[in-house]
Order: C-alpha cells, then sequence, then structure tokens
C-alpha cells in the first residue's frame, strides 16, 4: 500500500511540469496577434 502512495506522489510532479510547456505556448500566440493586425492598416 505504501509504495503505491510513492507512485501516485510521483506523477503529481509529472504534471506541474507540463502546466509550464503549455504557459509558453501562451505568447507564441500573442506573437501571432499582431502580424495580421498589421494587414488590417
Amino acid at each position: 500500500m505504501g509504495d503505491s502512495e510513492i507512485g501516485k506522489l510521483e506523477e503529481l510532479p509529472i504534471t506541474n511540469y507540463q502546466l509550464p510547456i503549455t504557459n509558453s505556448q501562451l505568447p507564441i500566440t500573442n506573437y501571432q496577434l499582431p502580424i495580421p493586425n498589421s494587414q488590417l492598416p
């Protein structure tokens, strides 16, 4: 039983690492937004 809890704890930090990765993709979308704005004027 104790071993099962340790395995679950290790999976939690793995998910935390994937969160910052998604944050990095957010600024990328911001860069593409100003690009279409330049075509409007």
